[in-house]
């Protein structure tokens, strides 16, 4: 049975995509930081995530900003650098289905991008009592649908 996503494509578009479930990231950090990217063109949003990577522009932090510090010019704004390096990571992988489908590179845009708390746990997360929470690390989902437009 195919993977459903939260993007529902109209009839004739182009589209590629790429999802990966249970990463090892924070929910709320991959939330922010595909708000960031969605509605960009591929090149763009590969350059901002590398530039957050690199600690050279933080991610404007909208929902989950208390006690976040402040950016200049920015607002409440962090580095979330795990979770870009997971969501580039999935914008590479739909970057190459659209390649393997002949779909345009210049042309493709970021049109879905959405980042969930994730049901799975780790495997073998049975533990003695005394052998500490291993269960209770979260994880999160993210899917990244890409379209190509003709602009």
């Amino acid at each position: 049975m195919p993977r459903k996503y939260s993007y529902e494509a109209p009839n004739g578009a182009k589209v590629a995509k790429a999802h990966a479930m249970a990463l090892h990231i924070s929910a709320k950090d991959a939330v922010e930081v595909v708000w960031n990217i969605r509605g960009l063109p591929v090149a763009q949003a590969e350059d901002v995530l590398s530039k957050v990577i690199y600690v050279k522009t933080p991610i404007r932090f909208r929902r989950y900003n208390t006690e976040v510090g402040h950016k200049p010019g920015i607002g409440p704004a962090r580095f979330p650098v795990n979770a870009a390096q997971e969501v580039l990571t999935i914008l590479l992988n739909a970057k190459g289905n659209a390649k393997a489908k002949g779909l345009d590179e210049k042309r493709l845009y970021v049109v879905s991008a959405v980042a969930n708390r994730s049901v799975h746990k780790r495997p073998g997360t049975a533990r003695a009592f005394a052998k500490g929470p291993s269960n209770r690390s979260r994880r999160a989902s993210v899917e990244i649908v890409l379209e190509e437009r003709v602009r």
